[in-house]
């Protein structure tokens, strides 16, 4: 079967973001995951064709494939798209309230002023003040107590969030905006490689996941350590530790604590 029709209309949506600083490594991930789900399509047509095999003996091979090689190489291949939410959650942290000084008094009292002179107006000057005008002084005393002290109703507060964090962090709003964008069409690729590979494998969801999901969140994995140059694997109760192996190195992770090893093996 071949997806590569399918395959470049995927890609083509995210070429529409080529301007943005994480297309590039981001479709070449989805492209690479589109690879692997085709990849493995190939693999079944050609065990299909090997008669020294069973029908079980044929579905235990594709089976042993999948988990050794693709779910794997798909889990790998996904890595820039795990790296690209990260840097989007780090730009979301920097989406923060107005700072407010709690300490200044007569701060303090101006605000508790300005919330009386907007509890006390009526809603069509609540809008224009809160969303026509935007006075960040007026947002600030609003948004900085809870809403009934001002008497704004629910849609203006959020409203008026709205427009105070576009005023201090709009270009940071504006890059996750669009690096969510590019993100989500990678996603979506990714999405669909890992659906092709368990309409290959011919199972249901439940079945699927239960095999692909140990994988692809590294459950039980082999417990890393760095010393020197070297990265070994940590076996509890030994007293020397092997260096990895190119397997346990891909598979690994460095726990930082006894605690969080024994964890996800409860997981």
């Amino acid at each position: 079967m071949s997806y590569a029709k399918r395959n470049a209309n995927i890609l083509s949506r995210l070429d529409r973001h080529a301007d943005h600083a994480s297309a590039a490594s981001l479709r070449k991930a989805a492209e690479k995951c589109l690879e692997i789900s085709e990849r493995f399509a190939k693999e079944r047509a050609d065990i299909e064709k090997n008669n020294h095999l069973t029908p079980d003996g044929r579905k235990a091979q594709l089976l042993e494939s999948l988990k050794t090689r693709h779910a794997r190489d798909l889990r790998d291949a996904r890595k820039p798209l795990d790296d690209a939410a990260k840097t989007i959650e780090s730009l979301r942290a920097k989406i923060k309230p107005a700072a407010i000084d709690r300490g200044d008094i007569v701060g303090a009292l101006e605000r508790m002023e300005i919330r009386t002179f907007v509890f006390n107006s009526t809603n069509a000057e609540k809008m224009k003040l809160l969303l026509e005008d935007a006075d960040p002084m007026i947002l600030d005393a609003v948004l900085s107590a809870p809403r009934a002290l001002s008497g704004v109703p629910a849609e203006y507060y959020d409203r008026a969030k709205a427009a105070r964090e576009e005023q201090l962090h709009g270009p940071v709003m504006r890059e996750i905006a669009s690096a969510q964008e590019v993100l989500s069409e990678a996603r979506n690729a990714a999405a669909i490689a890992r659906s092709d590979l368990m309409g290959t494998i011919e199972m249901d969801q439940r079945q699927f996941d239960k095999i692909m999901h140990p994988i692809e969140n590294r459950t039980a994995a082999p417990w890393l350590l760095k010393q020197g140059d070297r990265v070994v694997v940590v076996a509890p109760g030994e007293s020397t530790y092997k260096e990895a192996t190119e397997d346990q190195l891909r598979d690994g992770k460095f726990y930082g604590s006894m605690q969080e090893y024994q964890q996800d093996r409860a997981a």
